[in-house]
């Protein structure tokens, strides 16, 4: 067993060890004991299921002399030649590479003689789809009128490319996906049998990882227990798949939901460190939000959900957030995003713009009124979300250092004597003060100016300098872009910051001189949403929000501007420091310059 492999070591060798597939093997069966096997079966389905090995179980089954309950012995002469491939009465083919028409003439010449040593001559052609059409032409008449002693299994992946008339010339059974649970019980199996060590959530992760194919779990099930002797678990499967812990993904969707641009770079900069594919973190991006969506209408629901790249527990929090047409919204733009990525030279560079592309395009109605709290204790730095990538059971050596630190009850009598000596200094100033307060009675008279301080709040002009920043556009600008970011609305204060600020009698303008960003700006409730953060920022005082184009003398007065250009660079150096979004104003002129397209797709249908 040491140089071979488990799925290989582990291959049912009857019907009785058949996992997941008891509809085919009951007929099967069936057809061994009442001798009525046909002369050709089309075994379809997807890879990993077992079309291969009921293959070969029914080629011994029909040539076995001491069968059992339809069951090869495997002891026999017979079934063991069949078993180490030197009974030449089976033949196994492989289509996809012995697609020629001539192949296929050779093997219809063959079928003609009797078998050797067995009582039928069994032909297996595996992955038949890959035949050519002259192929399949020359196999049709001996396909629809064989020899008694000949029975013909055809297995494919892709019947679709069958022709219609191969298809009506066999008995064709349809391999299912094998159940999660399924799988999970026949892993537990080979473990016992062979003492792998494992935790039983790794092993459920492996059978949720296999998407119904038996062989594909078992074989990451091998490449485990070389990778880990000494046992692994959950995390270490995630790691040996190059999927991301569960705590980054949720870490990930919050931010996405969150509109929080600054946390997103840093963690696709963290997957591009560690190495991860982002096609493939896209794909288990779609499937977290997939489990969120179930989890958002049922906890019934929970055998349903994927549970590998996001824990049930962490779908169920993030769901009771968010409105359930966020999750479309989402599963829609990035489902768009994995086609994108397969044709793209700059996969980082294509997922990061588009992603902030559809972080924009968010509907404000649909986004939660206060950032949504994540399920995780992951922070949006690039280190601690790196090491909860790459080596998430880090923490497990944290009680070790916390449970050393004992002598630190020892100074805990230090602070008894402290109240001893506190009291003792607490009645000498008592004697002290009595001499001294005697003799200051007198300046009593003086608190009477504090009323005349009281009167002063009562004409008190501190409502007059409100006004004053009330009059200044520029304070009005930047507390209104600190509300914006303090309510969770960061793209609105993105494509707001670059804006010259004006008053016009009760109205405040924002002039912007990108059109896309302005048409924007008007549409999805955006700008009942800049109002009210306008509100907020002048107390109410009844400004009306207007968003403008700049005017043609604005424009005129700003072509002279290159001969001041010496001027302009010590401008934007004073203000860069004082404004905490300058890589908005960046991204704003960039837009500018190149007018971009800026209306989002419509994703929500």
């Amino acid at each position: 067993m040491s140089g071979q492999a488990l799925y290989r070591t582990f291959r049912p060798l009857d019907f009785d060890a058949v996992v997941g597939q008891d509809h085919i093997v009951r007929t099967l069966r069936q057809a061994v004991i009442s001798r009525q096997v046909g002369h050709a079966y089309l075994f379809s389905g997807t890879r990993g299921t077992g079309k291969t090995t009921l293959a070969k179980i029914l080629a011994r089954a029909v040539n076995c002399p001491d069968e059992a309950n339809g069951n090869p012995c495997n002891v026999c002469g017979t079934c063991r030649g069949i078993l180490n491939g030197s009974l030449l009465d089976v033949l196994e083919l492989d289509a996809a590479s012995n697609n020629s028409v001539d192949t296929i003439r050779r093997l219809c010449d063959e079928v003609v003689y009797v078998p050797a040593v067995a009582r039928y001559k069994v032909y297996i052609i595996d992955e038949v789809h890959m035949l050519s059409t002259g192929a399949f032409n020359a196999l049709l008449k001996t396909l629809e009128e064989p020899p008694a002693h000949v029975i013909f299994i055809l297995a494919t992946t892709d019947p679709q490319r069958l022709p219609a008339t191969i298809i009506s010339r066999c008995q064709r059974f349809n391999f299912h996906r094998i159940p999660v649970q399924l799988i999970f019980t026949h892993l537990e199996h080979i473990c016992r049998n062979t003492g792998i060590a494992y935790t039983p959530e790794a092993l459920r992760t492996i059978a949720k990882l296999a998407a119904g194919a038996m062989r594909d779990a078992i074989s990451l099930l091998d490449q485990c227990r070389v990778s880990y002797p000494n046992g692994f678990s959950h995390e270490d499967v995630l790691s040996l798949t190059g999927m991301v812990h569960n705590d980054f993904m949720a870490n990930f969707i919050c931010a996405l939901l969150n509109n929080d641009l600054t946390t997103i770079l840093r963690l696709i900069d963290t997957l591009m460190i560690a190495g991860h594919e982002l096609q493939r973190f896209v794909q288990d991006l779609v499937r977290s939000f997939r489990d969120c969506l179930i989890s958002r209408f049922s906890a019934d629901l929970d055998n349903l959900l994927n549970e590998t790249s996001l824990r049930s527990d962490q779908a169920a929090a993030i769901a009771r957030q968010i409105h359930p047409d966020l999750f479309l919204y989402w599963i829609r733009a990035l489902s768009a995003l994995q086609t994108e990525l397969r044709q793209a030279t700059e996969t980082r560079i294509t997922l990061e713009t588009q992603l902030i592309r559809h972080m924009a395009a968010q509907p404000p109605e649909l986004l939660p009124g206060t950032p949504i709290t994540c399920p995780t204790v992951v922070t949006s730095t690039q280190s601690s979300a790196y090491s909860v990538l790459i080596n998430p059971a880090v923490p497990t050596s944290a009680p070790k250092l916390t449970t050393k630190p004992e002598p630190e009850p020892e100074p805990e009598p230090e602070p008894e004597p402290m109240p001893e000596h506190e009291p003792e200094p607490e009645p000498e100033p008592e004697l002290e003060p009595e001499p001294e307060h005697e003799p200051e009675p007198e300046p009593e008279p003086e608190p009477e100016p504090e009323p005349e301080h009281e009167r002063e709040p009562e004409p008190e002009p501190e409502p007059e300098p409100e006004p004053e920043p009330v009059t200044d556009p520029t304070a009005i600008h930047r507390k209104m872009l600190a509300v914006c970011d303090e309510l969770g609305h960061g793209m609105l204060s993105f494509f707001t910051s670059t804006a010259r600020p004006s008053i016009d009698g009760n109205e405040f303008h924002l002039t912007i001189s990108n059109s896309n960003a302005i048409s924007m700006l008007n549409e999805y409730g955006n700008l009942k949403i800049l109002q009210h953060c306008l509100d907020r920022a002048t107390d109410s005082v009844g400004f009306n929000l207007r968003i403008i184009e700049p005017d043609k003398n604005m424009d005129k007065a700003s072509n002279p501007t290159p001969q001041t250009g010496p001027s302009q660079p010590p401008i934007t150096q004073e203000s860069a420091p004082n404004d905490s979004t300058d890589w908005r104003d960046k991204v704003a002129i960039l837009l500018q310059e190149y007018d971009m397209e800026l209306e989002p797709p419509d994703l929500i249908g």
